[in-house]
């Protein structure tokens, strides 16, 4: 069952892609975003793409955020070494203010970081182009 999320200005990470960040495991090149996306439909499955989402701790700096969803991104079984661009920062309330919306998919085992962003079908590039660009890149070292 899934369940929407509104984290107001929680940091995101777009998975595949943390101050308050999103990361992406994706690269954030749009015609990849938008094939991962097609080729997820042709599959039967629903077009969506993972973002790891926190809310920071008391006291949590930005910074430890983003490693707190690098860990929740490698334990997902996403490989740093095979993404070029691993880290897309965002807050979740640029993309809600979008009309983006970030769904708990309810798999067996997803992390409490594990967040899913539904696309509409037929996929827009249009859209996928609007939605990698509230991301940002950040290197691991910042």
């Amino acid at each position: 069952m899934r369940k929407s999320v509104s984290a107001g200005s929680s940091p995101l990470s777009l998975g595949g892609v943390s101050s308050k960040c999103s990361r992406r495991s994706l690269s954030t090149d749009q015609s990849v975003l938008y094939k991962w996306l097609e080729r997820s439909s042709r599959n039967g499955e629903p077009p969506r793409l993972s973002v790891f989402a926190a809310i920071p701790f008391e006291g949590e700096q930005a910074r430890e955020v983003l490693w707190r969803l690098l860990g929740a991104a490698t334990q997902a079984g996403i490989n740093r070494e095979l993404n070029r661009t691993f880290c897309s920062c965002s807050q979740a309330s640029h993309l809600f203010d979008q009309g983006f919306t970030l769904e708990k998919d309810g798999s067996e085992g997803e992390l409490d970081e594990h967040y899913s962003v539904p696309f509409a079908l037929p996929i827009s590039i249009t859209r996928v182009i609007h939605f990698s660009t509230l991301f940002k890149e950040r290197r691991d070292d910042e």
